[in-house]
């Protein structure tokens, strides 16, 4: 809407395809006057739409978002066409990679294992095992794992295998998916849950209750009082309720950047710990589960990739053949 405004003098809904390639080589190039390093407010005469030159994964997400926005304005009667439509079929966008890199090796995971358990028994280290044992062992994503709850979890008996814990999680397009647990993760999880036993007697449904729970109120928040003014008010006044996915991500953070301050002592690199999310669980779920010889079609379903390919650049199986054939070829080269 900036871009627009500055740029072309125009509205949203005058917008034609036209206007936005030129948005596309604008991103592509966006100029020095529009960007400023340091994050200031934006009410700063310094502020500008862009900390640096965007990547070529946020250029494609910021043109998908636009064709998304103005497709929901053609939905809604607000305009007739689509302007992106033409843009987003008829040329090239860039393309982004996933960086298999932002995983666990053996030895990191081993590190993440021993600074768990320097952590004093209590609610809270229970927690956080729980939450990793969880992330690592069946590659749900961040916002799947604050969804579930108790009643996405089923014991199956099929013929010739032993029951099995069974988790339905809704992923993204909204495909649901049954990925099997461990039974001591389960077993966490029950004996977390048990933390909340008087709470959860108030439950009038306990299939509604979530997986990974706050341990304590939550933190009070500003909103509007009956008569208009603001006040501080919790959003539960007990614990038990549902960890939310920045609370999720936040508390790994706080643990990863823990585990950075004695990765040097272990031989390993502190930064890795410092750059590392809830998602290198998925990653390392993934590459570890093909490392261990689960079919690749198989990882791909528990992992719910819209495509095959895209867990297939986890895997170096194929890379490791190749490097073995070039490396037993007849060297042809001047002594």
């Amino acid at each position: 809407m900036l871009w627009c405004a500055q740029e072309l003098k125009k509205p949203l809904s005058s917008v034609n395809s036209p206007d936005c390639l030129r948005y596309r080589e604008f991103l592509a190039n966006v100029p020095a006057t529009w960007i400023h390093p340091a994050p200031v407010f934006r009410c700063d005469p310094l502020w500008r739409a862009f900390r640096g030159q965007p990547g070529p994964a946020s250029q494609k997400q910021a043109l998908v978002i636009i064709q998304t926005m103005y497709g929901a304005l053609c939905d809604a009667g607000y305009l007739v066409a689509n302007p992106m439509k033409s843009l987003m079929k008829g040329f090239d966008l860039p393309t982004s990679k996933v960086d298999i890199k932002r995983s666990f090796t053996e030895a990191e995971w081993n590190h993440v294992l021993q600074c768990l358990d320097a952590i004093a028994d209590g609610p809270e280290r229970l927690r956080l095992k729980c939450i990793l044992e969880l992330l690592v062992t069946s590659g749900i994503r961040l916002e799947e794992l604050a969804k579930a709850r108790h009643g996405d979890l089923r014991i199956e008996a099929l013929a010739d295998l032993p029951e099995t814990w069974i988790l339905s999680v809704t992923g993204k397009r909204n495909k649901t998916r049954e990925v099997p647990l461990n039974d001591e993760v389960v077993r966490l999880l029950a004996t977390h849950g048990k933390e909340f036993m008087d709470e959860d007697k108030l439950c009038a449904d306990s299939r509604t209750l979530p997986l990974i729970r706050t341990l304590h109120a939550s933190v009070a928040q500003w909103g509007r009082g009956e008569g208009g003014s603001l006040q501080a008010t919790s959003l539960s006044e007990h614990p038990g309720s549902a960890l939310s996915a920045s609370g999720i991500y936040a508390l790994l953070k706080r643990f990863f950047n823990q585990a950075a301050k004695s990765a040097d002592q272990a031989g390993l690199d502190p930064r890795r710990f410092q750059k590392a999310s809830t998602h290198w669980m998925r990653h390392t779920f993934v590459r570890q589960a093909l490392v261990d010889g689960v079919p690749i079609e198989v990882v791909s379903e528990l992992a719910g990739h819209a495509s095959i390919d895209t867990t297939s650049i986890y895997s170096t199986q194929e890379l490791a053949r190749k490097i073995r054939a070039v490396q037993a070829m007849k060297r042809r080269v001047a002594a």
